[in-house]
């Protein structure tokens, strides 16, 4: 009876001290796991900030790469641009001077047409003469119609349409002059007249004179329309280059000082004709 209840106590103890033991374990189980996944956990982020470092720096350094890259290919492109800017600066400024040139060769040679049709009155210039100094100016002016706004070749074609109507209208009344005068010479040379040459020859210088002055007065008159017409080609050509004009200031100028010569050449002929 004392040894069953000696092994029956023995065995209560014996299951009491596993189930401790096992609580033991479990309970340790649980703690060391915990502790366990920590510095799992810790190790594994010191891994991971180390790995995350590596990449961070090398993404940095491929794209301080492409930024080189990008910053060389961009200049290169900004050179470029800035080549083929100075060439069209170069280009434009260029133009612009050529129409410069163009356009006061231009005017010079309206003036030298324009006077031309006053010389016309000095019967000592021949027709070969006049005609070279039309062939000369035109080549300069024809270049207008090249680099000429619409504007511009306009203005430029009325001018020269007037002038050359004009230049026909004086040839017209400038040959019989001509002709007159070419007689009275003859006359003049020969060494005797007889009744009728002498009648002949106070009559042509009678009328020669009037005839002359009148011719003088229309080669002024024509002188001065064309002068007019080259008022619209200024004005074109200024604002076609950007500069600055006032067109009623200037119709206004060249209306006053073409009214002062014409007044001076009236005073002039009058003159003449008292004579």
């Amino acid at each position: 009876m004392i040894i069953k209840e000696f092994v029956t106590e023995f065995l209560n103890a014996a299951l009491f001290s596993s189930i401790t033991v096992a609580a033991i374990l479990f309970f340790a189980r649980i703690f060391f796991k915990g502790y366990i996944d920590q510095k799992s956990k810790n190790l594994a982020t010191k891994q991971d900030v180390g790995e995350i470092t590596d990449i961070v720096e090398k993404i940095k350094h491929e794209n301080a790469q492409i930024l080189e890259k990008i910053k060389a290919e961009h200049a290169e492109k900004l050179e470029d641009i800035r080549r083929e800017n100075q060439l069209l600066v170069a280009t434009v400024d260029k133009h612009l001077d050529l129409k410069i040139k163009i356009y006061t060769d231009a005017i010079e040679s309206f003036t030298v047409l324009t006077n031309s049709l006053a010389n016309l009155c000095k019967l000592s210039l021949t027709e070969s003469e006049f005609t070279s100094i039309i062939e000369k100016e035109v080549k300069s002016i024809s270049k207008v119609k090249v680099v000429g706004s619409v504007e511009t070749c306009k203005a430029t074609v009325e001018l020269m349409t007037a002038f050359n109507c004009a230049s026909l209208e004086l040839q017209q009344h400038r040959t019989p002059l001509i002709i007159c005068n070419d007689r009275i010479n003859y006359l003049e040379a020969k060494e005797e007249l007889n009744n009728s040459e002498i009648l002949e020859l106070d009559r042509l210088k009678a009328s020669e004179k009037t005839d002359f002055l009148s011719f003088v007065n229309l080669c002024m008159e024509k002188h001065n329309q064309i002068s007019y017409l080259t008022t619209p080609y200024i004005i074109s050509v200024r604002k076609e280059l950007g500069l600055e004009i006032d067109e009623t200031e200037l119709t206004e100028s060249e209306n006053l000082n073409s009214a002062i010569l014409e007044d001076s050449f009236s005073s002039f002929l009058n003159a003449m004709k008292g004579m």
